[in-house]
């Protein structure tokens, strides 16, 4: 029998005997709060669906959880990247939990299809291209005045012991590595974090803010939303330091001087 085919007849069975999916009530909770979002920008939807999520933990690789890879729907625990992927979900108002999870895939892996752990788009900046595509976001890095990104983006197939699936997979390893090539075919923007400030009246609530690095082979090292507290730009996140989904303490411009590899942002906004 297919593998997929017994382990989503393994899911219904377990869904028959134990109850609902856990997640599938969260998602009902969270709807039911998000009708009473009063704007019809994604992007404010974005920031206060964010904002219900505040002091949620953060989980590190919450999509590195099975053998095979498979759709996987958290609203208990974030990484980074998950948090922004999942409010972008939720800000779409998808009418059912079947809904939700078809449109976060869609968002999650290219042309939405589950083929291997290559299919999902890790790179961030592999992500906004492949949904500005889609018509779910806009780069507009460019428009704010941002300068050329110029960096080689390999830093999964140059350190493949760091990631479970490619430590011994070589099929995996040369998709990813055509990723890679293809990813760097195309010319990137970023905001130096010197220029932030000059920029911030650009930007709006609800963006989804890219963090550039210095790391050799890496795009993006950190993800969050924009958000304002008094008139300045802040960061809604899933914090790795503190554990759980804050709004940052001091303004974006701040929190970008005191991490060294930190070199910029670039900025995806919602549709």
């Amino acid at each position: 029998m297919n593998r997929k085919l017994v382990i989503a007849l393994c899911w219904v069975f377990v869904v028959a005997c134990f109850g609902r999916d856990p997640q599938a009530a969260r998602f009902e909770e969270l709807t039911h709060r998000i009708k009473a979002v009063n704007s019809e920008a994604t992007g404010a939807r974005m920031a206060a669906v964010g904002r219900m999520f505040l002091g949620v933990p953060y989980e590190p690789n919450t999509l590195e959880v099975n053998d095979e890879e498979q759709l996987v729907v958290r609203f208990d625990g974030f990484d980074c990247f998950t948090f922004a992927e999942s409010v972008l979900a939720l800000a779409h108002a998808p009418e059912s939990y079947e809904n939700y999870r078809a449109l976060l895939q869609r968002l999650r892996y290219r042309d939405g299809r589950i083929e291997g752990y290559a299919s999902r788009l890790h790179y961030t900046t592999d992500w906004a291209r492949e949904n500005a595509e889609q018509g779910m976001v806009e780069d507009v890095t460019a428009a704010l005045g941002g300068e050329p990104y110029d960096k080689t983006i390999d830093f999964m197939s140059k350190h493949r012991k760091s990631y479970q699936a490619l430590k011994t997979d070589d099929q995996a390893l040369s998709q990813i590595e055509a990723v890679e090539t293809e990813l760097n075919r195309h010319k990137r923007t970023y905001l130096p974090k010197a220029r932030l400030d000059a920029a911030a009246s650009g930007i709006v609530e609800g963006d989804i803010l890219a963090i550039t690095t210095s790391i050799a082979g890496l795009d993006v090292v950190h993800v969050g939303l924009a958000v304002f507290v008094e008139g300045r730009l802040h960061m809604l996140h899933a914090s790795s330091k503190n554990k759980k989904v804050e709004i940052t303490k001091e303004p974006l411009s701040a929190y970008l001087a005191g991490h060294r590899t930190q070199t910029g942002v670039m900025v995806f906004r919602p549709k």
